[in-house]
């Protein structure tokens, strides 16, 4: 798994009312400061998955597909097999961590600009789970 650096700083935290999809758990829009800390570049991959928890629950199969249709308790179970190789200290990132990272610096609604169709340009969404990057093209 590849990691990058996110550097310490400040953000606004939540979405504006006035976005459609803005649900109460946004509001208020806050400031919020994070600490410099460590992310996952990638999602993490079936093959990461199951060199870890020896089973793959994923829906949509492939060893170059994401992870998903786990629970945060087996994201904890992962990360705490991680932890027992000896080869870091891994954790989930709060609520803030994420946000901040995924907001890259931008102060837009959306890390793209203001209008929810600009996700269309940066990102997969959907029904369908697409392969991740650095696997698809490494």
């Amino acid at each position: 798994m590849e990691f990058v650096d996110v550097p310490a700083g400040c953000f606004m935290m939540g979405c504006n009312a006035n976005v459609e999809d803005c649900h109460g758990n946004g509001l208020p829009r806050h400031r919020v400061c994070v600490d410099a800390f460590q992310m996952g570049k990638y999602e993490v991959t079936q093959a990461e998955w199951v060199a870890v928890m020896d089973h793959n629950d994923s829906h949509f199969e492939g060893r170059s597909r994401p992870v998903e249709n786990v629970s945060w308790y087996d994201a904890q179970e992962f990360i705490k097999r991680l932890n027992e190789q000896g080869e870091g200290r891994y954790r989930l990132p709060t609520e803030a961590e994420w946000e901040y990272a995924a907001r890259a610096g931008t102060g837009t609604t959306y890390p793209c600009g203001n209008e929810a169709s600009c996700l269309d340009r940066i990102a997969w969404y959907g029904e369908v789970t697409q392969p991740v990057c650095w696997f698809a093209s490494g």
